[in-house]
């Protein structure tokens, strides 16, 4: 256990993980707030259309 944690490859890869994680998270919420505003906008179109 003690030969892990002084293992600067593991804390690599520890970290590579944990900011794919973070990375993943920001990219789904922009993706989700684009997809949002569109789906808003198409929205707003539709009821002008009626309107």
């Amino acid at each position: 256990m003690l030969s892990f944690i002084s293992n600067p490859i593991c804390w690599g890869a520890i970290l590579v993980f944990i900011m794919g994680q973070f990375a993943i998270d920001a990219v789904s919420a922009m993706q989700y707030k684009k997809d949002k505003k569109n789906m808003q906008d198409a929205e707003e179109h539709r009821q002008h259309q009626y309107a």
